[in-house]
């Protein structure tokens, strides 16, 4: 990640005086609080119903045919 921000150093200062520091991320050996993992599961729990929902724009083969008839 912090490479992924240092490429942005010519974009957010033209004049190169300052850098975007280097972040480090450790996502392997992290876990969720029990507040988080609350949260986690309640928007986990309104997501549920929006996978058919995109299975259904997934596989949507348009309507042109049926409209030309």
């Amino acid at each position: 990640m912090g490479n992924f921000l240092s490429q942005f150093n010519d974009l957010v200062n033209r004049d190169a005086d300052s850098k975007v520091p280097d972040v480090q991320l450790d996502f392997e050996d992290s876990s969720m609080t029990e507040e988080e993992l609350e949260s986690y599961s309640n928007v986990l729990h309104m997501l549920e119903p929006t996978a058919d929902l995109l299975e259904m724009l997934r596989t949507y083969e348009g309507c042109g045919e049926y409209i030309r008839q």
